[in-house]
C-alpha cells in the first residue's frame, strides 16, 4: 500500500504548497479596515495608527491627482500625485512595500518631500491598491511597471524632469531592480532603498521559517513552481544581491537597527554588492519601515544630505 501513503503525501504537499502560494502571491480582497489604536511608541501597532492617520490627511489633499498608465502586460496600473508648490521638475517616485499602497504607505512622508519641492508620484503597484493584477510582483514585474511610470513623469514633466526613485521594504527591491536595468531612463539621477531584501526567495523563505515554524521544503518550493505558472515568475528572479552591482546612479541605503522582519544584515549586503556611488545609513531603535516614525531625524538627515550630493 505504499502507493497510497505517496499519494497521500504528494496530496498533502500540493494543497500546502497551493496554501502558501495564495498566501503569498495572491491578492487580497479589500475589507473593511479595523478600528486602529495608536500603540506603544515605536511599536507596529503605532506605525498602523499613525499611516492610517497620514492616509486620511493625504487622500485630502485639494490638489492631489489620481493618475493611470497601463502595464506592458496591459494592466491598469493607478497612482496619487501630489503636485509641487508651483511646479518645478524635481519628481519622487516613490514604491509602496508588500500588500500597502501609496497614499498608505506614503501619507507619512508626503508633506516633508513636498515642502521639499517634489512632485510626489506615489503608484500602486500591481496586485495593490487601485491597480489591476492577481499576483504580486515582489519587485521582479513591478521593476518594468516603474520604468512605465517614469515614461508617464517625462512625458508629463519633460525630458529635462530630474526622477528620484524612493521605496520602502518590497518597493525598495522595485526601485533597486528598476535601477539596475539598462533602460533606465536618464531622468532617473538616484535612488533610496529603504529596508530591501537581498533576494525575493531568501526573504519568503526566512518569514516562512519565523512565521510557521516550518522549513520552506517541500511546500515552499511548490509555491514558487505555482508562482512561475500562474503569476509568469520565480521568486529567485527577484535577486536584487545579483542585479544591485549593475546599477550606476547614485545609491542611499536606509534600514532600522531594530528591523527583524527584513534583517538589517540584508541592508549591509546590499550595501556592499553595490558599485555605483553609495551611501549606507543605519536608523536607531526603528523596525522595519518605519523610518519616519522610528528616527525621523536620522532619515531627514540622511535623504537631505544624498540629495544635496547628487546636486537635486
Amino acid at each position: 500500500m505504499w502507493w497510497i501513503f505517496s499519494a497521500g503525501v504528494l496530496l498533502v504537499v500540493a494543497l500546502m504548497s497551493t496554501a502558501v502560494f495564495w498566501v503569498l502571491i495572491r491578492r487580497r480582497k479589500t475589507g473593511e479596515q479595523r478600528q486602529l489604536q495608536p500603540g506603544a511608541p515605536g511599536s507596529y501597532e503605532e506605525k498602523k495608527y499613525r499611516q492610517a492617520e497620514a492616509e486620511r490627511w493625504l487622500a485630502n489633499q485639494p490638489t492631489l491627482e489620481r493618475v493611470e498608465i497601463r502595464s506592458e502586460d496591459g494592466l491598469r496600473l493607478a497612482g496619487h500625485l501630489l503636485p509641487a508648490e508651483g511646479g518645478g521638475k524635481k519628481i519622487l517616485l516613490a514604491s509602496h512595500g508588500y500588500r500597502c499602497s501609496g497614499l498608505r504607505e506614503w501619507g507619512l512622508y508626503a508633506d516633508f518631500w513636498h515642502r521639499q519641492g517634489y512632485q510626489l508620484m506615489m503608484p500602486d503597484h500591481r496586485a495593490h491598491g487601485d491597480s489591476e493584477g492577481r499576483y504580486i510582483g515582489f519587485g521582479w514585474l513591478d521593476r518594468r511597471d516603474l520604468l512605465r511610470w517614469c515614461d508617464y513623469l517625462c512625458g508629463r514633466f519633460g525630458e529635462d524632469c530630474e526622477i528620484l526613485l524612493h521605496g520602502i521594504s518590497m518597493g525598495s527591491a522595485a526601485v533597486l531592480l528598476t535601477g539596475s536595468e539598462k533602460t533606465l531612463p536618464k531622468q532617473v539621477k538616484g535612488i533610496i532603498a529603504d529596508c530591501g531584501f537581498t533576494n525575493a526567495w531568501e526573504e519568503a523563505c526566512y518569514r516562512f521559517r519565523a512565521d510557521y515554524h516550518l522549513p520552506p521544503f517541500p511546500f515552499f518550493y511548490g509555491a514558487d513552481l505555482l508562482c512561475r505558472l500562474r503569476a509568469g515568475y520565480s521568486l529567485r528572479q527577484a535577486d536584487v544581491l545579483g542585479r544591485v552591482g549593475d546599477i550606476r546612479v547614485p545609491v542611499l541605503f536606509l534600514h532600522g537597527d531594530a528591523d527583524s522582519y527584513v534583517p538589517t544584515e540584508m541592508g549591509y549586503r546590499l550595501y556592499a554588492a553595490c558599485r555605483a556611488p553609495k551611501k549606507l545609513v543605519i536608523l536607531r531603535d526603528t523596525i522595519h519601515a518605519n523610518a519616519f516614525l522610528g528616527d525621523g531625524a536620522g532619515y531627514r538627515r540622511a535623504v537631505l544630505e544624498f540629495t544635496r550630493q547628487i546636486g537635486r
